[in-house]
């Protein structure tokens, strides 16, 4: 586990060990992995990141805290998730965050409900009967959620059934509850304004707002967005200056209110950040 800090300046960025997870045999090089903030959760001295490795046979997740521990990773047992393209995280509280994901296993619905908590991983509650359950062949889904000040919580599910259209799921979910982790809603049918995505594109959640990375026909990183608690309408994002290629080996994450990109070309690792306020790339920093 590396921390790389994001303060100062970015061209000359520097990936610092801070921690190693002992359970090797759980992670597989080949697997899809996403990582997801416990949004609530402001105290840097607590910070905790759920990673969530998804396979083609199976499921794993653990939580990385700020000082280097691994908690134990825990397979999910009931279903095995389809993609980590179609994890949606939607809603935060305390230590509490949700997400509704498309599974491959899963026998009751194709969708399920899942709620994690941060200071025991193995605590995790998943459901098998959402109603209004998503399309059985998503495209890709993105989720938003506000930071909750009390145990209901309220996100969105954004699932697009296909690369010109998609339905934004309002999204509820209960940190009492032992059951039904994720209610969903009647959904909101999206104004996609034109835009076709690419199966390339990735989905990054920041709080209420949904973004979407995908490649420019001048293969560059196009950004789109969405804040579903206001509006239907898939936006593109008028980027200030020039934004980097967009390469195969990539993923995306929110921090604050930054994206950052990991890229791997040649075997070079490197970073772009864009700030989501004043809509600007920084130049591409390789890690040190």
């Amino acid at each position: 586990m590396f921390s790389v800090p994001l303060t100062g300046s970015l061209d000359a960025l520097v990936a610092v060990p801070i921690g190693k997870e002992q359970v090797t045999s759980t992670w597989a090089v080949q697997a899809k992995m996403a990582c997801f903030s416990y949004g609530a959760i402001t105290s840097t001295t607590h910070d905790t990141v759920l990673l969530v490795q998804v396979d083609k046979t199976r499921t794993d997740v653990a939580n990385l805290r700020s000082n280097g521990v691994f908690d134990y990773p825990v397979q999910i047992p009931d279903s095995t998730l389809k993609s980590s393209k179609t994890l949606t995280q939607v809603g935060a509280y305390s230590t509490f965050a949700w997400f509704t994901g498309f599974t491959t296993t899963n026998v009751d619905s194709t969708w399920k409900g899942m709620r994690f908590l941060s200071t025991n991983v193995s605590a995790y509650i998943s459901d098998e009967h959402i109603m209004q359950a998503p399309t059985k062949s998503p495209f890709m889904a993105v989720g938003t959620y506000d930071i909750s000040t009390k145990s209901s919580t309220q996100g969105y599910s954004i699932v697009f059934d296909s690369a010109t259209s998609g339905v934004a799921y309002p999204a509820t979910g209960n940190a009492e509850t032992l059951t039904g982790a994720v209610s969903l809603s009647t959904p909101i049918v999206l104004d996609m304004q034109g835009i076709t995505l690419t199966n390339k594109s990735i989905p990054v959640t920041m709080g209420n707002v949904a973004y979407i990375l995908d490649e420019a026909a001048d293969s560059s990183i196009v950004a789109y967005a969405i804040i579903p608690s206001n509006t239907n309408k898939l936006s593109t994002i008028a980027i200030v200056g020039k934004a980097p290629s967009f390469l195969s080996v990539q993923s995306a994450t929110s921090l604050n209110n930054k994206i950052v990109v990991y890229t791997v070309n040649n075997s070079v690792a490197s970073m772009n950040v864009f700030d989501a306020v004043s809509s600007t790339w920084n130049s591409q920093s390789h890690l040190l």
